[in-house]
């Protein structure tokens, strides 16, 4: 029989006998089976009206008794709350619903629909007496008053829940009992019919399993050598037919794999390299996911953070610059919403300046998108310019003090370098010569005031302070 599972479509032909053989033994059950079949539909029908009626029983008692209408009616008449007046709406419409609903169901005896009736007579007795409630309320009575007024016999309503009950049991148990009985003979007379089918279907499924599993075991044995990663399995796609084309298949994925990997590796080689240049640049950066979540940090940005964690902390106790990854960039704002508004829509880079405390961040966003158009996440690229900002800041006192004449005032040398300090030590240069040049030219201007010739200016000046003081001391020296 070999030779059946290395033909062309053998083993469709083997199932297309199969499927003979099962249509076969059922056409000598088909009787039975549509019989059997129209007792489950029935059942099922059965089923579906028995938990229709289930649940608009379980409405109508939750919805009229206790945490229903009843309840409500009873608080709003005794706490006179408006909730309760809403509440009572409420399950009065749903009870209505519910009642409404019952009514229409099939197989429904004119007795239960009689008792359905004195249920929603009583329901409405009782929403037309919430509306009394609320005029007598109005009216300021008290609540002895206005229960003597609206009080309802509801045993009414109660008893024909409980005569429901009981219709709807009976219900049950009679229609349950025939059903389950003609179930019971349809199965006898399909039992014996399905024995014999599985018998000779089990003998064909025996055989044909046999001769299958030494070529199905073998592509299991190479699906799970790809699966641990062993690529280099040697695949012989005889025999030529579906089991062939199995192994076909897994040839092709093996050698897709094979050239995934390279490439994966060749990228996860360049994205190393990538990841390393970022790790020593100058920059300050931190890269997120679409969910704004942390999931690079180089180590200038680390160095910075770490460095600023107390300053920062005095604005935002939470931060911790030793857990930035894996945490959101929620940790930089007190109040992200805004952020997040706006990162939602940015689609080029965006440069704006924080600060924190004492400390002055610029930093630029820039969205990552892949060639399809699709946002991965966030490059944020921090600059702290808090010593340039307090230079700036110290510059302008300086400036502002000289302009309303006071020129004592000099930069502190000790916090800057490079050419923050050049330009402060240039700066203090500029203010010591406008000091001493003031100075003189007020005291030669003061000796002049009061006749006395005897003053000079040793200090050599240049430009328009030379010709200031050539002109100062112009009569001194005629």
């Amino acid at each position: 029989m070999h030779w059946l599972l290395n033909t062309f479509f053998s083993i469709k032909v083997l199932l297309n006998i199969l499927f003979l053989l099962i249509l076969f033994s059922f056409s000598s059950i088909v009787y039975f089976t549509n019989e059997e079949r129209l007792t489950d539909k029935q059942g099922e029908d059965f089923q579906e009206q028995l938990q229709t009626r289930l649940e608009l029983l379980s409405q109508i008692r939750e919805h009229f008794g206790y945490g229903g209408i009843i309840h409500h009616f009873k608080n709003y008449l005794l706490r006179q709350q408006v909730s309760y007046r809403e509440r009572f709406n409420q399950s009065f419409i749903q009870l209505q619903a519910a009642l409404s609903q019952y009514k229409t169901l099939p197989n429904l005896a004119a007795e239960e629909t009689k008792t359905i009736d004195e249920i929603i007579k009583v329901a409405r007795k009782y929403n037309e007496n919430i509306a009394v409630i609320e005029k007598l309320i109005q009216a300021n009575q008290s609540i002895p008053q206005i229960d003597a007024v609206v009080k309802i016999d509801d045993s009414p309503a109660l008893s024909a829940l409980s005569t429901i009950t009981a219709q709807f049991n009976d219900y049950v148990h009679q229609q349950g009992a025939k059903l389950e009985k003609r179930a019971q003979w349809a199965r006898q007379l399909v039992f014996a019919n399905i024995i014999a089918m599985m018998i000779v279907i089990s003998i064909f499924l025996i055989w044909l399993i046999r001769h299958i599993s030494g070529y199905l075991g073998k592509a299991v044995n190479i699906a799970n050598n790809i699966a641990t990663g062993n690529l280099a399995n040697a695949i012989d796609t005889i025999p030529h037919n579906e089991i062939g084309q199995l192994l076909q298949s897994l040839a092709h994925m093996q050698t897709q794999l094979r050239e995934r990997f390279a490439e994966d590796k060749r990228i996860a080689e360049e994205a190393l390299r990538i990841n390393r240049a970022l790790d020593w640049v100058t920059t300050s950066i931190l890269i997120t996911d679409n969910a704004y979540k942390v999931i690079y940090c180089n180590e200038t940005a680390q160095r910075l953070f770490q460095a600023k964690q107390d300053e920062i902390r005095q604005e935002l106790p939470w931060f911790d610059a030793n857990h930035l990854l894996d945490n959101t960039i929620e940790v930089f704002h007190r109040d992200p919403t805004h952020q997040y508004q706006l990162l939602s829509q940015l689609v080029d880079s965006h440069h704006s300046t924080i600060t924190i405390g004492k400390l002055t961040l610029d930093h630029t966003i820039t969205p990552i998108v892949n060639a399809a158009g699709e946002r991965l996440g966030l490059v944020i690229e921090f600059r702290d310019r808090t010593l340039e900002v307090a230079t700036e800041q110290e510059i302008n006192h300086v400036i502002y003090a000289a302009s309303q004449g006071d020129f004592q005032q000099r930069l502190n040398l000790e916090d800057k370098s490079g050419f923050f300090k050049s330009f402060s030590e240039g700066l203090n240069r500029i203010m010591d010569f406008t000091q001493s040049a003031v100075g003189d030219m007020m005291r030669i201007a003061a000796a002049l005031a009061t006749g006395d010739l005897s003053q000079q200016i040793e200090t050599h000046y240049v430009g328009a302070f030379h010709q200031l003081k050539m002109i100062l001391i112009s009569p001194l020296i005629n």
